[in-house]
C-alpha cells in the first residue's frame, strides 16, 4: 500500500538487536505483504544500530519481495551500523523488490559481515535505480571468507539495475583472506559484485575512496564486472589487493564492457603470489573499449 514518510527527521536513534531472523531499519524494518510502494521523501536519521540478525540499513532494513516497492528521494542517513550478519546498507539492507534511491545519501560508518554496502547491501530485482546519490561513509566488511563490500552497492544481480551520476569517497575494506577463488564476490569503490544483464549500466560514476582486500576480485569501479556495462566512470582511490586487481574493475567477464573509463588511483599488490593486476581491469575475460 501507499505508506509515505516526508518532512520527517529521527534523531540520537539507538537500536540494539540480538534476535536472529530480524530486521532493522531507521524508519521502516520491513517492506513486505501489502507494502507495494514506499515513499520516504525529504527525511533522515542520525543515531546508531547496534545488530546482529541480518538485514539492516539506515533507513529500510528490506525491500522484501518482487511484490514490494520503495523510492527514497531526497534524503540521507547519518546512521554507524555494526551488523555481524548479512545485509548491510546505510540506506537499504537488501532489496528484492522495486528500489528507486534519488538524491539520497549517506555519511554513517557501515560495518557487516558479508553484502555490506554505502548505500545497499544486497539487490535482486527486476528493477532498480540509484541515482544523483552518494556514500561519504567507511565501509568494512568483517568475513574472512568469500564475501562483497562495495561503496554503493555490494551485490547487484535481477535485471534492470542503473547507477547513474552517483558515487562514492568513503574507504572500502574487506577483511577476506585465504585462497578464495569465487567469481561471484568482489570488491569495488562503487558495486562489489555487478552481474544484472545487458541492458544493466554504472553511468557517470567515480570513486575517490581507497579499496583494500586481502583476496580477489578487487576494483576502484567495480570488483567483478559480469554481463553488465561500466561507462564514462573514473577512479582517484588507492587500490590494493593480491590477486584480479585493477583501477576500475577487478575481473571482468561473461560479456562484461568498461568504456569510456580511467583510473589515476595508486594500485598496490600485497601478497608473495601477486598475479592479474591492471591500471584500468586486472583480469579482462570480456571487452575494454
Amino acid at each position: 500500500a501507499g505508506t509515505l514518510i516526508r518532512n520527517l527527521g529521527l534523531t540520537n536513534i539507538d537500536y540494539t538487536n540480538t534476535n536472529t531472523n530480524r530486521r532493522t531499519g531507521g524508519f521502516i524494518a520491513s517492506c513486505q505483504n501489502s507494502c507495494s510502494s514506499a515513499q520516504i521523501i525529504n527525511s533522515y536519521v542520525h543515531g546508531t544500530i547496534d545488530d546482529s540478525s541480518g538485514y539492516i540499513g539506515g533507513l529500510i532494513g528490506q525491500v522484501a519481495t518482487s511484490s514490494n516497492g520503495a523510492t527514497i528521494k531526497d534524503s540521507f542517513s547519518d546512521v554507524a551500523i555494526t551488523n555481524t550478519s548479512t545485509r548491510t546498507g546505510g540506506i537499504v539492507g537488501s532489496n528484492q523488490g522495486t528500489l528507486s534511491i534519488i538524491n539520497t545519501f549517506n555519511s554513517g560508518d557501515i560495518t557487516g559481515n558479508d553484502s555490506v554496502g554505502g548505500l545497499v547491501g544486497y539487490s535482486n530485482s527486476a528493477f532498480f535505480e540509484i541515482d544523483t546519490s552518494y556514500n561519504t561513509g567507511d565501509i568494512r566488511n568483517t568475513r574472512t571468507s568469500n564475501s562483497s563490500v562495495g561503496g554503493l552497492v555490494a551485490e547487484v544481480h535481477g535485471s534492470n539495475a542503473n547507477i547513474h551520476n552517483s558515487y562514492n569517497t568513503g574507504a572500502i575494506s574487506s577483511a577476506r583472506t585465504g585462497n578464495q577463488t569465487s567469481s561471484t564476490d568482489g570488491t569495488g569503490g562503487i558495486i562489489g559484485y555487478f552481474n544484472a544483464g545487458t541492458s544493466s549500466k554504472i553511468q557517470y560514476a567515480y570513486n575517490a575512496g581507497s579499496v583494500t582486500d586481502g583476496r580477489i576480485n578487487i576494483g576502484g569501479i567495480v570488483g567483478v564486472l559480469w554481463n553488465s556495462t561500466v561507462d564514462q566512470v573514473y577512479n582517484t582511490g588507492a587500490i590494493s589487493g593480491p590477486q584480479d586487481v585493477g583501477g576500475i574493475v577487478g575481473f571482468n567477464t561473461s560479456n562484461g564492457y568498461v568504456t569510456n573509463a580511467y583510473n589515476t588511483g595508486q594500485i598496490g599488490v600485497s601478497g608473495v603470489s601477486a598475479s592479474h593486476v591492471g591500471g584500468v581491469v586486472g583480469r579482462n575475460d570480456a571487452y575494454v573499449q
